[in-house]
């Protein structure tokens, strides 16, 4: 999926809710200077600990993501 407005969140549902923006800061050690750069990204995290069942984190992080996509749904009476 391509959306121009990236980052922004503007463009689209699953970019509204999982797009942000990256910083990256390099820190010259000679000089002190610090460069910042900002990358447009979209991001989804998943916490992992090696006792747990990856499945069922993974099932619980998916039902998670779908639930914040549903909730910028319109809603609709049937």
């Amino acid at each position: 999926m391509f959306c121009a407005t990236l980052g922004t969140g503007d463009c689209c549902i699953v970019h509204n809710v999982f797009s942000g923006t990256l910083r990256s800061d390099v820190t010259s050690t000679i000089y002190g200077y610090t460069s910042s750069t900002f990358y447009p990204c979209v991001d989804m995290s998943f916490n992992l600990n090696h006792s747990i069942d990856y499945k069922n984190v993974l099932v619980q992080a998916l039902l998670t993501a779908m639930e914040r996509v549903m909730e910028h749904l319109p809603s609709w009476d049937v």
